[in-house]
């Protein structure tokens, strides 16, 4: 059984006592592999392009750094079992259970604590995820029946917590599973001064996360920023110090995962593609 490094376990308990709020990051730009403040790192498999026997390798990685892993499973249907229109209702039938039963069983190879965040930002209707809809009746049924197989594949692991983690928006309570399918709530938030100004968006911290912070501290659990960025061209450092200033102020804020990469597309039609990178000197 894999034991945690005394830092790593004051790292945990400290945010899971709202005492304070820790920093990960999602590092594809590979920047931070040596920094020694991060609690946690997070890595992104897709059901329909992993490649079986790396789970394993990436989360011993992530607890070589001395950090808690958080996978972000994306659920993009597999063209053998499904399409993206039914993805939902097969989740719900039950047909990728022997997907989830392998991926659990790299897992369990690693046999260490992570956070699992399944189907993020299921509420942005733009075509980007296969398991975004507006039929949340629906989301909620396949988020309950995978979240339901995953412990079941991986009872007996402790230190094996759930993250619902909508991007945050109006509406995402409607998608909301129920108490006992999640142990955290997140959210992701952008800053991006040209996009804010195109939407009339505020660009602080503050003005962003508030309003998302209210709807997610209704179900009482700790809070994770899943993905935060600000863009390359921002002032980055600026816009940071005054965000981790603001941190005491929402006491469920657990922890902040910078999203340490460019974007995968283009924010509007015929926009620049963002990119969120950060050096380490500011994060």
């Amino acid at each position: 059984m894999y034991k945690l490094s005394a830092s790593l376990i004051l790292f945990f308990l400290s945010a899971m006592a709202h005492s304070a709020t820790v920093r990960g990051v999602y590092d594809y730009n590979q920047t931070f592999t040596t920094q020694t403040n991060m609690a946690y790192e997070e890595m992104f498999v897709n059901w329909n392009s992993w490649t079986p026997g790396t789970i394993t390798s990436q989360l011993n990685t992530i607890r070589s750094r001395n950090r808690w892993p958080i996978i972000t499973i994306q659920p993009y249907h597999i063209s053998s079992i499904g399409t993206a229109a039914t993805l939902l209702s097969d989740v719900v039938a039950g047909k990728y259970n022997s997907v989830i039963a392998a991926m659990c069983s790299e897992i369990r190879a690693y046999d260490g604590p992570l956070v699992i965040r399944w189907g993020h930002e299921m509420e942005i209707n733009i075509g980007r995820y296969d398991w975004s809809t507006t039929n949340y009746t629906l989301y909620i049924a396949a988020y309950q029946e995978a979240i339901t197989w995953y412990k079941y594949y991986l009872s007996g692991i402790p230190n094996v917590y759930y993250l619902w983690s909508p991007a945050g928006n109006s509406n995402c309570n409607n998608y909301y599973p129920g108490n006992s399918y999640c142990d955290f709530c997140g959210c992701s938030m952008y800053s991006w001064a040209q996009y804010d100004a195109m939407e009339g968006l505020p660009n602080a911290f503050t003005g962003l996360f508030g309003p998302k912070y209210s709807l997610l501290a209704i179900h009482g659990k700790a809070i994770f920023i899943a993905e935060c960025g600000i863009e390359i061209a921002n002032p980055q450092a600026a816009w940071i110090t005054a965000a981790v200033a603001s941190f005491p102020s929402y006491p469920l804020l657990t922890a902040v995962i910078y999203f340490n990469a460019p974007d995968s597309v283009a924010w509007w039609s015929g926009g620049p593609i963002p990119n969120w990178s950060i050096s380490t000197s500011i994060w």
